[in-house]
């Protein structure tokens, strides 16, 4: 993503680690990663037991990005998030 503005740091050592971006022109909509060392565990999944993610991602909008952009929320509902 070409991006206006890029965050990003680590604490505790590089315990977390995070990154966001925010695209040109969108003052509402932004885009996260979030890693833990030693991986973070926060549901099981029966088809894969002993796998733990190191990390998770986030996607920050308001509704109003969401109006102007009804497509992404038929995407997001299309791959299992929230509505």
């Amino acid at each position: 993503m070409d991006a206006a503005d890029r965050a990003s740091d680590n604490i505790g050592n590089s315990s977390i680690e995070y990154v966001g971006a925010r695209p040109h022109g969108e003052q509402a909509f932004s885009i996260w990663r979030y890693r833990n060392y030693g991986g973070l565990q926060m549901t099981g999944d029966i088809d894969a037991p002993d796998v733990i993610s190191n990390g998770i991602g986030c996607i920050a909008a308001s509704n109003e990005f969401f109006q102007r952009h009804p497509f992404k929320v038929q995407a997001l509902q299309a791959a299992g998030g929230s509505d």
